[in-house]
């Protein structure tokens, strides 16, 4: 300490919560260095320790401070703005030391405003593993951000690491993984720029056949609540969820909802509520690829009685909000036990007839599904 020098500031006290600074420092420091002075026009020797308190602990003005009061009150401000922190994340090697005493810290110095003070949350992490080692420039394992979207690209770069993981465990990004996020992104695009062009010609009717009702219902089903479930993971952090919501869940959905629509086709309302969400689920990930088929390709093709609830680039769109999203908890019910017995199903045809030692495979033509009216006790 500059005022006595017989003690020594242990070293984790600056470090846990400097964080404080920032919420300030644009108006004391013009540049990186603080070798110019900031939006306020303040300068280093200004400063008193009592000017700190009055910006961070609430304490009264000094008359004598060489601040003015305005001054002071508009850092104060900006540091009440913005505090307490609502996130803060870092590695997990720091649970132990940095973070822990960030929270004893800011519950010290902040006295009776410490408990109000502390972060609200704290995410930790494990390291970044390179196809399965750490990353290291002596062992040529190691990759900085303009490396790699040099070679692969950012978004695919994005897709790759968010399925490499987000707990504690460390994440382990593949090579392989981003050359195929390449293609899934590329196999979307193309599939995006057949099916757009063919929306003027979908249904927009229910055919009177239950079975139609019911597919179109899951479909929307299953897309509302595929948006509950990603701002959910979103919320928590959990990256390998939210992009196996965004880009693989409603992918699937799609192609079963085409498939169980049979001749009748997909109804168009319906394709359309499923591009729009897709892309802005994946906009966070996939900026890039999901403002060009925004912009370029579905909103041109809308049909013009939707572009008046559309915004025209995907950036400007705002997800409904959770409160207002409605899920039929029963709909998904009846479509999950559907899958579970067509899986069921599709396991035990291929059990059955898989080719044996002694002569060929069984065929079947008929499948006959018994179903019980009603459970029994003992059930």
């Amino acid at each position: 300490m500059p005022f006595a020098e017989e003690y020594l500031v242990e070293s984790l006290s600056d470090s846990t919560i400097y964080m404080s600074y920032y919420t300030i420092a644009h108006y004391l420091q013009g540049d990186m260095k603080g070798s110019v002075r900031g939006d306020l026009d303040i300068g280093p020797t200004d400063m008193t320790h009592k000017d700190w308190d009055y910006v961070f602990l609430n304490k009264e003005y000094e008359s004598e401070s060489k601040v003015s009061e305005d001054k002071l009150k508009t850092m104060r401000e900006s540091f009440r703005y913005w505090y307490p922190l609502d996130f803060r994340t870092s590695g997990k090697d720091l649970i132990k030391n940095h973070l822990t005493m960030s929270l004893y810290n800011h519950a010290v110095i902040w006295n009776e405003e410490g408990s109000k003070m502390i972060p609200k949350s704290i995410f930790a992490n494990g390291w970044v593993l390179v196809n399965g080692e750490k990353m290291s420039k002596q062992k040529g394992t190691f990759l900085t951000c303009v490396d790699i979207t040099t070679q692969y690209g950012s978004d695919a770069t994005r897709v790759a690491m968010c399925s490499a993981g987000d707990s504690l465990n460390d994440s382990n990004v593949v090579m392989k993984e981003i050359d195929e996020s390449i293609l899934r992104i590329s196999k979307l695009e193309q599939w995006y720029q057949e099916n757009i062009k063919v929306l003027d010609s979908m249904r927009t009717e229910t055919p009177e056949t239950d079975n139609i009702v019911f597919y179109d219902k899951v479909f929307d089903n299953e897309i509302n609540r595929t948006i509950i479930k990603y701002i959910e993971n979103f919320d928590k952090l959990v990256l390998r969820d939210v992009i196996i919501h965004a880009l693989y869940n409603l992918g699937h959905m799609r192609e079963d909802y085409r498939l169980n629509c049979g001749n009748h086709g997909c109804r168009r309302d319906l394709m359309i509520k499923y591009m729009r969400i897709q892309l802005q689920l994946l906009f966070p990930i996939t900026p890039h690829f999901s403002e060009i088929m925004w912009k370029d390709y579905f909103y041109p093709n809308l049909p013009a009685e939707y572009k008046d609830t559309i915004v025209p680039i995907c950036s400007d769109a705002i997800l409904e909000d959770v409160s207002t999203i409605k899920v039929d908890s029963l709909v998904s019910k009846k479509w999950a036990y559907l899958v579970k017995i067509s899986s069921f199903m599709g396991k035990d045809h291929d059990k059955q007839t898989r080719r044996g030692k002694k002569g060929a495979a069984k065929v079947f033509k008929t499948v006959n599904l018994v179903v019980a009216n009603e459970y029994r006790d003992w059930q």
